[in-house]
């Protein structure tokens, strides 16, 4: 019974179907190529114009995508230049007679770190400096404590030891030469150089 059943339902579903189907179609009917229409007799091969317009602005819209690549190019690189400047120019400072890292330091190293996990093939060298109060030997000393300080630091955060290079100039090249508490606390600080 069932088995009827379900023929039943199959014949009553496929029948339509088909019918619906080739009911629908419609022939294409190809012309002969012997037999040529009054138009297409009046035309000669040599005197159809192909219109120029589609393959101009294809090599328009080619020469707007070189130009778009040309400047998305430009644009990277000087935003690349602008971040590289920005890691340089980016100094961390320190209280008298001391090479601890302060909170404001340690969140400028941070973005340092960003910068040299995305540039994993840069090298850098970290750059201590101190005011002019102190002997000259202890200075240099304190200079170098104050760029191993920052090299651990990044270390820490996962930079390679050696990406990183320390020096220690003392009070060599002051950025302020006044003798003021303004002037020495700018001339206490790590410097960054990229390699």
């Amino acid at each position: 019974m069932r088995k009827n059943l379900f023929m039943c339902l199959s014949l009553f579903i496929i029948i339509p179907g088909l019918l619906l189907i080739f009911s629908c179609s419609k022939e294409t009917v190809l012309p002969d190529p012997d037999i040529q229409s009054p138009e297409t007799q009046a035309v000669k091969p040599e005197t159809i114009d192909i219109p120029e317009e589609p393959v101009t602005a294809i090599e328009e819209e080619g020469l707007q995508q070189e130009d778009t690549s040309d400047s998305d190019m430009a644009n990277k690189e000087k935003l690349l230049e602008l971040e590289r400047n920005k890691f340089v120019n980016e100094r961390i400072y320190f209280a008298f007679d001391n090479a601890t890292l302060s909170p404001e330091s340690q969140e400028i190293l941070r973005r340092k770190v960003k910068w040299l996990m995305n540039n994993s093939n840069e090298s850098i060298s970290i750059e201590g400096y101190c005011d002019e109060r102190g002997t000259f030997e202890y200075n240099l000393a304190l200079g170098e404590r104050r760029a191993l300080n920052a090299k651990i630091f990044l270390q820490d955060m996962g930079i390679a030891s050696e990406r990183v290079t320390t020096v220690s100039y003392g009070e060599e090249n002051p950025i302020v030469s006044d003798k003021n508490e303004q002037a020495w606390a700018k001339n206490r600080r790590c410097e960054f150089l990229i390699k």
